[in-house]
């Protein structure tokens, strides 16, 4: 979808052999960085101030992925969205079926615990 509107596209995996000098070139050569929460979207610290971030918010992380990522991308002058998941996004949807409890209520079950995927649909995210 992106590089049809236009946009080149590089994806860059979180993984331990990538040097970290690596990441520091792509994210700051990066106009639009899009990323689902998690410990990985620190690096976005190395985003050059006006280019836009993209966090893709899981189910039950949402206060946690603004008060870590949201603020301070703000503060680093990063035109930020965050765009939360739908539970129907989220393979725990598959897992647990629509009515669970840790669809319809995630804060009654840790997620931490939980392995979970997303299955991102860009045409739904907010792009300014």
């Amino acid at each position: 979808m992106s590089e049809k509107i236009g946009f080149e596209v590089e994806v860059l995996r979180s993984d331990w052999r990538i040097e970290l000098v690596k990441i520091y070139w792509v994210l700051n050569l990066s106009d639009v960085v899009i990323g689902v929460h998690g410990a990985t979207m620190t690096h976005f610290l190395f985003m050059r101030p006006g280019y836009v971030l993209i966090q893709v918010i899981p189910l039950g992380t949402s206060w946690g992925a603004e008060a870590y990522f949201g603020e301070l991308a703000r503060k680093l002058d990063l035109n930020y969205s965050g765009d939360k998941i739908f539970p129907t996004e989220s393979s725990l949807y598959d897992k647990y079926g629509k009515v669970d409890p840790v669809l319809k209520n995630p804060a009654m079950k840790p997620l931490l615990m939980l392995p979970y995927l997303t299955m991102v649909d860009i045409c739904q995210c907010k792009l300014y």
